[in-house]
């Protein structure tokens, strides 16, 4: 038991260079992509990262080239790992002309995804999966093999049905009518003055009216202190 403990190790793939970089607004230059793989790798002592997907445009295989090109100074390339598809060649050349050594390669994970996604059956995908493979194989790609998760109908439906006991939740009302509320207070001080010069003989009730909500405001911000 204590040989088996000893010997755990969990091992971090990081793919801030590449799924990462989907989040709107965010884009990397060929510079700042090796700088945070130098980081990932040398800092933070990550074990793999995922730097791109193949055959997105010649500017990212320029920035993975970049990648492992340093990677290979610091003997560090089969850290790095490229996304590839089942296209047979394509994305195999793809990673190669970069510079890459291991092909991570996206697979189809259920018979409905390959119908409906690829228009293909099973038996199809998985012989053009074999077909990469052996490729990758014959260019000397280190590969592994990522699926889509498959979600069946009963997994859904318990989503459904957690979701559906969760509700929005008591605290979450409170939060909202509070919030609704001060903007509420907000809103009626900017006409306290009007309404003051419009009814001067009801001024003493306007007054005493905001002074309420003030506290009322104070209180509510008090809770969330």
């Amino acid at each position: 038991m204590k040989n088996f403990e000893a010997s755990r190790h969990i091992r971090l793939l990081d793919t801030t260079l590449r799924d990462g970089e989907q989040t709107q607004g965010v884009s990397f230059s060929a510079n700042e992509k090796v700088n945070i793989a130098r980081s990932l790798l040398q800092s933070l002592k990550v074990d793999r990262i995922e730097v791109a997907s193949a055959c997105v445009s010649e500017g990212e295989q320029n920035a993975v080239a970049k990648i492992c090109q340093w990677a290979k100074g610091e003997g560090l390339v089969d850290k790095i790992e490229i996304l590839g598809f089942v296209d047979y060649r394509r994305s195999v050349d793809w990673i190669i002309k970069a510079g890459g050594t291991v092909i991570n390669l996206l697979a189809k994970g259920s018979e409905k995804h390959c119908r409906e996604q690829l228009g293909k059956d099973l038996t199809s995908h998985i012989n053009d999966i074999e077909r990469t493979v052996e490729y990758a194989k014959e260019k000397g790609l280190s590969k592994k093999i990522k699926t889509l998760p498959k979600t069946n109908k009963s997994q859904k439906q318990k989503s459904s049905r957690t979701i559906e006991k969760t509700g929005f939740g008591f605290f979450n009302y409170i939060i909202t009518i509070s919030v609704f509320s001060i903007f509420l207070i907000g809103i009626l001080n900017f006409e306290r003055s009007r309404l003051s010069r419009k009814f001067p003989f009801l001024e003493p009730y306007i007054n005493n009216f905001f002074e309420t909500l003030e506290n009322f405001q104070i209180f509510i911000l008090d809770l969330f202190r």
